[in-house]
């Protein structure tokens, strides 16, 4: 998607639409064990971490 603001919207909007309450607690422990969404174990895209962010400063 060229607009990237608009892709990153969209993106938080579906995590709040469609994923399950554990699957954001998961992301937002992970997140806040390693802010940049990196780890040994794992890590999570960019894109999504942004999405994730936009998520709890834009959208009820």
């Amino acid at each position: 998607m060229p607009d990237q603001s608009k892709a990153t919207a969209d993106m938080a909007r579906h995590i709040r639409a469609f994923w399950d309450p554990r699957m954001r607690e998961s992301m937002s422990n992970f997140l806040q064990q390693n802010p940049n969404g990196k780890s040994a174990q794992g890590h999570i895209s960019d894109f999504a971490v942004k999405a994730y962010n936009h998520l709890l400063k834009n959208l009820p």
